[in-house]
């Protein structure tokens, strides 16, 4: 189903890549490793794609893609992550819980929320950041 969507969105006349080429220059020549996040539905999909095709163009290889937003009780991120398995991308993931909403409200870490989910939504970010540092 995701793959029909993602043919249906390619066929779009409406650009969905925000940054200028030139932005995104100046983008890569300041970082190490450029992270773009990707939300696990058709937009967000192709909107990476476009970003990573300009990447690739200006013979970039410091990018990685990062599913986020990822409901854990649907298979939307499976779905994704097989929808991009020809670009570079993080195995982890940052999946959608309450527990951000909660820690914005209160000031404090997720992992410091109180919610039931806040340690392992903290966990992804872990997970994340080990994968940069390897």
């Amino acid at each position: 189903m995701l793959a029909a969507e993602l043919n249906s969105a390619e066929q779009s006349p409406t650009p969905l890549l925000r940054l200028s080429q030139d932005d995104l220059e100046s983008l890569v020549e300041g970082c190490d490793l450029l992270i773009v996040p990707v939300s696990p539905d058709i937009m967000g999909i192709k909107g990476s794609i476009d970003t990573l095709e300009l990447l690739e163009g200006m013979n970039s290889d410091l990018h990685r893609l990062l599913l986020t937003m990822v409901n854990p009780s649907r298979k939307t991120g499976i779905q994704a992550r097989e929808a991009l398995e020809d670009y570079p991308l993080f195995e982890g993931q940052i999946r959608r819980y309450a527990a951000y909403e909660k820690a914005s409200l209160a000031g404090c870490l997720v992992q410091d929320s109180g919610d039931r989910y806040g340690r392992i939504a903290w966990s992804d970010y872990q997970k994340v950041g080990k994968e940069i540092i390897e």
